[in-house]
């Protein structure tokens, strides 16, 4: 079993050209759109939780907090057993890649059961670097910025070291994770999980995309859609 997990925080259904062009404007995803067109597509997918802890929780746990339907923001307690610990007693080894820092800090844990997990440091306001000389701007009023003045410093201060793509964490955590994958590709088993952040609004419940590819899939169990584009993707029968 090899399973390569992406997910995509934030990502909007209606930021994807696979499901259409939303009324306000057209979005082109072309590397989404290539991989669709092999792919499944899920037309009627929700997430359980969000935003971003609650939601890794999901991923995790396969259910929601206890006595709820859903999860809130918190870590992993200790008789609570995850998919990597799973895993792990099957003697399947799993690697979580991420920018997302408030996954794997005190007191969110949830890198707990993976048998080993890397941060791409930077993202947001991550404390990963001083600099006195990135000055303390504010593109909009101050008040429609959500961080206090030190924590919105900080966000400035590490976008101020950017020079290539790679140093912006979306790409930079794909690329960790490319550059695991060229190291493990051929383990027979492994679940390698690579999470980086998309800054894009959280405004639509309806949000997460689910594009995968199912091995072994009969000819002919998938059927052609047409979307507001023009485009045609294939989906899985009963979506």
């Amino acid at each position: 079993m090899r399973v390569i997990y992406v997910m995509a925080d934030s990502m909007r259904r209606d930021h994807v050209s696979v499901y259409g062009c939303p009324p306000w404007g057209s979005i082109h995803t072309p590397s989404l759109e290539r991989f669709a067109a092999s792919a499944a597509v899920f037309d009627n997918a929700y997430i359980g939780s969000f935003p971003t802890v609650p939601n890794r929780r999901d991923t995790l746990l396969g259910h929601g907090d206890k006595g709820l339907p859903f999860n809130r923001w918190r870590g992993l307690d200790a008789d609570e057993v995850t998919f990597p610990a799973l895993l792990r007693e099957r003697g399947v080894p799993s690697m979580l890649i991420t920018d997302t820092q408030n996954n794997v800090n005190s007191p969110q844990n949830l890198q707990r059961d993976y048998s080993a997990w890397a941060l791409n440091r930077g993202q947001e306001a991550d404390r990963c670097w001083l600099d006195d000389t990135v000055p303390l701007t504010f593109p909009v009023p101050k008040h429609l910025i959500r961080y206090a003045e030190a924590i919105w410093h900080q966000v400035l201060v590490n976008r101020a070291h950017r020079r290539h793509e790679r140093d912006w964490f979306a790409p930079g955590t794909y690329s960790m994770a490319m550059d695991w994958l060229e190291k493990n590709h051929t383990r027979e088993d492994f679940f390698c999980g690579s999470i980086p952040s998309i800054l894009t609004s959280r405004g639509i419940r309806r949000s997460t995309t689910s594009i995968c590819t199912i091995r072994g899939m009969p000819a002919g169990s998938s059927r052609l859609r047409r979307t507001a584009c023009g485009r045609r993707w294939g989906s899985p029968i009963g979506s």
